[in-house]
């Protein structure tokens, strides 16, 4: 079973980066096993799901 899921489809901001060939590559493969359409989605609820579970940036994020 996946730990990320596909979200409903919302307003989005567009942005450009660049990660390890291998890395985005196994993240497609991810993704599309996943049941995401994009691999930006997958990102995207992937980086949701480290800002929720590291304790250190919630104790961080409340100060600012």
């Amino acid at each position: 079973m996946p730990l990320i899921k596909p979200k409903p489809k919302i307003e989005k901001a567009k942005t450009q980066l660049m990660i390890d060939k291998s890395v985005f590559e196994e993240m497609e493969k991810y993704a599309s096993w996943a049941g995401f359409e994009k691999v930006d989605e997958a990102i995207e609820e992937s980086i949701k799901r480290l800002l929720k579970k590291d304790k250190d940036w919630q104790v961080q994020s409340k100060t600012q």
